[in-house]
């Protein structure tokens, strides 16, 4: 009986721990599958400038159970904006706003089939300007292009002794009377580079939205860096617009797919001793003045009809269309010197030339006047073609002339005096008109759309396809010496004197 009943024990003992270890079971088998509970904390929402990086941190997530990982994303963005997250499944990844506006971030934290996510805003503002000092840059200088506004604001006129390096997008104002000048005399070796590319220009502008808001950039280094591409000048040549847009005083600038408008003078001023090689494709337009002054040993650089010139007029309402040539010599003479031929291609616009234009007289000297050009000449001005065995050729076609003429009627020019034995002195195709204003060359007697020679020079000349009209004297002057006379096809009309005399 005892040992029944002590089995019954056993037995019933049995039975509980049994019933207990299965029950133990069950809730661990509960624990295992228990869905963990996740806080996704994407952080503040962000004020933030353009271009400025921002850390975004999920530090703040939890979890009940597991391992949290997570997925950072731009769930919208300001239209044009391409801007990315760095490292968007770490815990603190990186971001940076390239445009102005709101962007939603999205993060979601996950353990394993469960996620939660959040959000944050980031709100990016423009920069506002960057002053720069009105010390002399004297150390190498690049201005980057860091908001969609007015990247930088000049309060003065700033020389740059240095390198001056200006990247694609930037902007920079104009204080009234502010500017750069470019200066390499000395130990100074400044110089400007500003590329910008067809869809990324830079712009020089007034700080006030009108003709004359600033002064002007000034080119007074021969730095062969200086270059100016895709760019636009405006709103410059300082209010009584006597300052031209950009200035080459004695100076080198490379430029091309360019826009200069809307100044108070001259788009550009080209001095005698400036370079202006490269010079290409360029628009000079809406300036209250000519849109180039330029010096005519300068004028061979221009590139014919690929840049334009119209659009300009002066604040009376006169129109500005021409090429104003003139050397500022205080004896108002440009020279065309050189072995090089100077080549004046037609710029689409007249010529208009306010100087007494030498070629050679101080050195040799050759010009030639492509097809199409248009050349007027103020008063007591005109073409001078002595010594040294200068050659001038003047070569239009039968469909497109070239005119040289005077600006006020009969005997308004001098007219082309010629004294050289060159066998390239060739004028064909072309209308001479207007001159004979004064007796030109050594010792002339009678004034003449064409003077030639003088005692005891040689003088050889073509003129094939000529007209030759309205002189205030004779069409053509002798002035003694031998002349080689070849004419083919000449006109003569409306002199005041005789066509030819001598």
């Amino acid at each position: 009986m005892k040992i029944r009943k002590m089995m019954y024990h056993v037995l019933t003992l049995s039975f509980l721990v049994t019933v207990l270890l299965f029950l133990n079971s069950c809730e661990n088998d509960e624990t295992d599958t228990e869905t963990p509970e996740i806080v996704a904390d994407a952080g503040d929402d962000i004020q933030t400038e353009v271009d400025q990086e921002v850390n975004l941190d999920a530090s703040g997530s939890s979890t009940t159970s597991g391992t949290l990982s997570y997925v950072w994303e731009i769930a919208s963005a300001p239209n044009g904006s391409s801007a990315l997250i760095n490292d968007i499944t770490s815990e603190i990844a990186t971001f940076t706003p390239d445009v102005e506006g709101e962007y939603n971030i999205s993060l979601t934290a996950s353990v394993d089939e469960t996620s939660q996510s959040d959000n944050l805003t980031v709100t990016a503002t423009a920069v506002g300007p960057v002053e720069l000092s009105c010390s002399d840059i004297n150390e190498e200088m690049t201005l980057e292009n860091i908001s969609d506004g007015v990247d930088y604001y000049v309060p003065c006129m700033i020389e740059v002794n240095a390198g001056l390096i200006i990247e694609p997008g930037v902007t920079i104002e104009f204080a009234q009377e502010a500017g750069f000048e470019i200066q390499d005399y000395g130990d100074a070796q400044g110089y400007i580079s500003a590329i910008g590319s067809e869809t990324d220009s830079i712009r020089f502008t007034g700080e006030l939205k009108t003709e004359g808001a600033w002064n002007q950039i000034q080119m007074k280094s021969n730095d062969l860096r200086n270059a100016m591409e895709y760019c636009v000048v405006e709103y410059a040549g300082n209010s009584d617009g006597s300052s031209a847009a950009i200035h080459l005083d004695e100076g080198k600038l490379e430029l091309k797919n360019s826009t200069i408008q809307k100044n108070s003078s001259y788009g550009l001023f080209i001095d005698n001793s400036s370079n202006i090689s490269g010079f290409a494709n360029n628009t000079i337009t809406a300036n209250q003045n000519y849109p180039l002054h330029i010096a005519a040993n300068q004028v061979a650089q221009l590139d014919g009809t690929n840049s334009s010139y119209t659009g300009n007029m002066s604040d009376g309402g006169e129109s500005r269309d021409e090429i104003y040539v003139f050397s500022n010599s205080i004896y108002e003479r440009g020279y065309i010197t050189g072995q090089d031929v100077h080549v004046w291609e037609n710029p689409g616009v007249p010529f208009y030339i306010n100087e007494l234009v030498y070629v050679g007289e101080t050195d040799e000297g050759a010009l030639r006047i492509m097809e199409g050009c248009d050349i007027s000449f103020g008063q007591n001005y005109g073409f001078w073609v002595d010594e040294y065995n200068a050659s001038f050729e003047v070569l239009g076609t039968s469909s497109e002339q070239v005119t040289i003429r005077g600006r006020s009627g009969q005997g308004s020019w001098n007219g082309i005096y010629l004294n050289t034995n060159n066998t390239a002195n060739s004028i064909e195709y072309a209308v001479i008109t207007d001159g004979g204003q004064e007796a030109v060359g050594h010792w002339f007697d009678n004034p003449a759309n064409i003077n030639l020679g003088y005692s005891g020079s040689n003088v050889y000349l073509n003129l094939s396809n000529v007209e030759i009209n309205n002189s205030g004297g004779c069409g053509i002057a002798e002035g003694g010496g031998t002349i080689d006379l070849t004419l083919n096809n000449v006109t003569y009309s409306g002199n005041a004197g005789n066509d030819y005399c001598n």
